[in-house]
């Protein structure tokens, strides 16, 4: 049970440590996937989820890792080059609903910003340079191929792309309901992209999907504006699926050992120790 308290420490240590729902996410992918599987990671960036999706997977499995920014995709189809991660396949494209070529929005001050549309970005510190490149559209439905029989994990992180990446990928995710956690910017990325809150959640219903915030609460229409007391990054997995109870038995434990191997909100464990990190120990479900 999600009590204020641990509430409290959770944010805390988010705002501590900007890793730090990146380590939440990465122990949830971690529990949910299996040697063999097929996971995307939309928005790879440096790869700091696509080297331990490999590693769960093993040889066997795939990794789809997506990525527009186009120095970030060069420089990380060199360090897979560099690891021989033959299971890993890395698409210098941007996730969107149809194909096509668009005007992609690099942030020079901070890449990891960077996407389809241009965001807001007052509010940080330093001021934004941002230049427009080309870059090729493309949709989950034909990036994942027919062989990927065992879809089972999807992260995006899209910089308010998701929307449109999850109606591209529409067919697939009937077809293998995958477990998907994603950046859930609410209004700034609806604003920037052009939806409504409504067709976001119809979005949902049609797929069959529940959603929940990353800290396994229902997200409802009331969440939409639930302030800061929401994090930024949701799950999605199928109505009827394991899944649903995987997020009501197991992720309440996963949290507090993330809590624990965390520390301290000053400790900035996951910033200083993402590499080093070892694997997820098995873990009881929380009852």
């Amino acid at each position: 049970m999600l009590d204020d308290s641990m509430l409290d420490h959770l944010f805390a240590c988010a705002k501590k440590d900007s890793y730090f729902f990146e380590l939440i996410i990465r122990r949830i992918y971690e529990a949910v996937l299996s040697a063999g599987d097929t996971a995307v990671d939309g928005g790879a960036c440096a790869g700091i989820h696509t080297f331990p999706m490999a590693k769960r997977i093993g040889a066997t499995g795939r990794v789809h890792a997506v990525e527009a920014h186009p120095l970030h995709a060069r420089e990380l189809a060199k360090k897979v080059a560099a690891k021989s991660l033959k299971q890993i396949t890395i698409h210098a494209v941007a996730l969107a609903n149809e194909a096509g070529i668009s005007e992609f929005v690099c942030v020079k001050t901070h890449p990891s910003r960077s996407g389809l549309r241009k965001l807001d970005l007052s509010h940080l510190r330093v001021p934004t340079e941002t230049e427009n490149v080309q870059v090729i559209r493309m949709r989950l439905d034909d990036l994942l191929p027919t062989s990927a029989l065992s879809w089972r994990f999807c992260k995006l992180d899209l910089e308010g792309g998701e929307y449109h990446a999850l109606m591209g990928g529409s067919s697939a995710i009937e077809k293998h309901k995958p477990f998907i956690v994603f950046e859930n910017g609410r209004d700034i990325a609806a604003g920037a992209y052009g939806y409504t809150r409504d067709e976001w959640f119809a979005l949902f219903d049609r797929l069959g999907y529940a959603v929940f915030d990353l800290f396994g609460r229902p997200f409802t229409p009331a969440s939409w504006r639930g302030g800061r007391r929401i994090p930024w990054y949701s799950m999605a997995v199928g109505r009827n699926s394991r899944d649903v109870d995987f997020i009501t038995n197991t992720v309440p434990g996963l949290l507090q050992h993330v809590l624990d191997e965390y520390g301290e909100p000053s400790s900035r464990y996951a910033t200083q120790n993402w590499w080093k990190l070892g694997d997820l120990p098995a873990s009881k479900s929380a009852t």
